[in-house]
């Protein structure tokens, strides 16, 4: 099996040849390149791995668009999104952000990192969410990207079925798995349509769990 890394950073490309060959694995390629231009690599792929890139593209319905042209007939695609009710939370900190006029600089994001420490701030965001907040890029990641996009099942469901994706299984995240089987004294059966997805879709409220997806191109 080969597998091929596409990375717009050169230094994440420099990363995984220097990791790559220190645990002397021999089957990666690696492409610096733009998810945007996936087809000018004249390639397809019985497979692709996309966790936690669509929701950062500013035309992420065309992310989905180009992933799917370079899937094999039959193959398959696991994608991994923020979801909109998942980040209720860091919709309500980027609206005050917003209105305090606070910028990504270096000054105020530490100022915010402190403020955040504060209960009547930082109680928006679960106490697991503030790992986060380790770093200044973190933080930024976090509640400053300038084109962050949270997604409805019922979105991600209309972008799929458009481009001939079927849901072959959702990943649901351990803790909601955990909350049902406490609630209902049973475990949660595989989530194999979005029906059934959407049942749980609340259930992700300010988790900042993302949307995980198991799709396959007919």
């Amino acid at each position: 099996m080969r597998v091929t890394t596409i990375d717009l950073s050169a230094a994440s490309i420099a990363h995984g040849i220097r990791k790559a060959a220190e645990c002397q694995v021999n089957n990666l390629s690696f492409l610096r390149g733009d998810i945007l231009d996936l087809p000018a690599l004249g390639r397809r792929f019985d497979h692709i791995e996309c966790v936690g890139v669509i929701h950062h593209i500013r035309d992420h319905e065309r992310a989905w668009r180009e992933l799917a042209a370079v899937l094999e007939s039959g193959g398959t695609l696991r994608a991994a999104v923020y979801g909109k009710a998942a980040r209720l939370a860091v919709t309500r900190l980027r609206s005050i952000i917003a209105a305090e006029g606070l910028t990504n600089s270096d000054h105020d994001v530490r100022r915010l990192r402190q403020r955040l420490a504060e209960p009547s701030l930082g109680g928006w965001l679960r106490a697991d969410a503030l790992d986060d907040l380790a770093t200044l890029g973190m933080t930024r990641d976090l509640l400053f990207h300038p084109w962050e996009h949270h997604f409805t099942l019922t979105e991600i469901e209309r972008i799929a079925t458009s481009l001939g994706l079927a849901l072959l299984s959702a990943v649901v995240p351990r803790e909601l798995r955990t909350a049902y089987l406490h609630c209902t004294g049973t475990a949660l059966a595989p989530v194999r349509t979005f029906e059934r997805w959407r049942d749980l879709e609340w259930a992700y409220a300010g988790s900042l769990a993302m949307f995980e997806g198991w799709f396959q191109r007919a």
